[in-house]
């Protein structure tokens, strides 16, 4: 075998080697990226649950779920700085343009990330006021951001309504708290439409509802005032 022959079976075995390489890596960063996207998913699974239970006047079965919920969001977060790290350590190795992580999702689970967020605080502001009659304080750093703080805060408002429909519904609360429902919103409100927030920030829109919500609640009220007559 010549010279030249040689060399290019050479690189043509070091070429396959670099490919089945690239393949099992690529294979364990989208492992890792399904992974984090379970993770969000029982996050927002957990939330959704929390409410319901919250609702119910099942704060049991609610703490349980927060429990678990705390404990998933530390987990995502973990698992998306650990992922980011293989990902960087991936394209260093490969040479392969950096623009090709766009392929792998990278950006989408930030923002996942961020919803998951959301909706868990949203839960505990649920929780936490209908059971203590209080505002949720959040002590996690992972949950204090304030567009999400915000965000989740308005959600929460939506809720409220929910509630004060199914009280009326039900029988389950007086009129005197409802009212309470009421002055919490306009709290809210006022809090919450002094801040400049952006269109793509999403929470603007959240904020502008806040005031459709305290008319729908002066209209459950409204309501049940004619038939109390």
């Amino acid at each position: 075998m010549n010279t030249i022959d040689k060399n290019l079976k050479e690189f043509k075995s070091e070429l396959e080697n670099f490919e089945k390489n690239m393949g099992e890596s690529w294979s364990y960063l989208a492992k890792l990226i399904r992974e984090a996207e379970n993770r969000g998913d029982e996050i927002l699974k957990l939330s959704k649950e929390t409410i319901n239970y919250s609702i119910n006047g099942n704060f049991t079965s609610a703490s349980k779920t927060i429990r678990r919920g705390s404990k998933a969001i530390k987990i995502f977060n973990t698992r998306i700085l650990f992922l980011k790290r293989e990902v960087a350590r991936f394209f260093s190795q490969s040479k392969i343009e950096i623009g090709k992580i766009n392929e792998l999702k990278i950006p989408k689970l930030d923002d996942d990330f961020s919803s998951a967020r959301e909706e868990f605080l949203e839960a505990n502001f649920l929780f936490t006021y209908l059971k203590t009659g209080k505002l949720f304080n959040p002590t996690d750093p992972l949950l204090k951001d304030f567009k999400i703080y915000a965000g989740a805060l308005a959600d929460f408002c939506g809720e409220l309504i929910r509630c004060a429909r199914l009280d009326m519904i039900e029988s389950r609360n007086t009129i005197k708290d409802i009212k309470k429902y009421r002055q919490v919103l306009n709290a809210i409100y006022q809090s919450l439409s002094g801040f400049a927030f952006s269109n793509r920030s999403g929470v603007r829109g959240k904020v502008e509802h806040l005031k459709e919500y305290i008319n729908k609640l002066e209209s459950i009220l409204y309501n049940n005032k004619i038939n109390l007559k």
